[in-house]
């Protein structure tokens, strides 16, 4: 079920986040994961033009979230 959060849900809650790599996401995955949630990242490959190799984008794995894909 998708669920948009206005407050933060309690520890342990499962949460997805659409992650670009990028600064702004990579801190809300660690900041979320240090209020305790568990954090789920997915990466897209949407070729765009500024983006020459895919995989060269940081894997949220390295950002605290405990899975990602991509």
């Amino acid at each position: 079920m998708s669920r948009i959060y206005r407050s933060l849900p309690p520890k342990g809650t499962r949460l997805s986040i659409a992650y670009s790599g990028g600064l702004d996401t990579r801190c809300a995955v660690a900041w979320l994961s240090e209020q305790g949630m568990d954090v789920y990242a997915y990466t897209a490959d949407l070729a765009q033009p500024d983006e020459a190799n895919p995989a060269d984008i940081p894997r949220a794995r390295s950002s605290t979230a405990p899975s990602s894909r991509g």
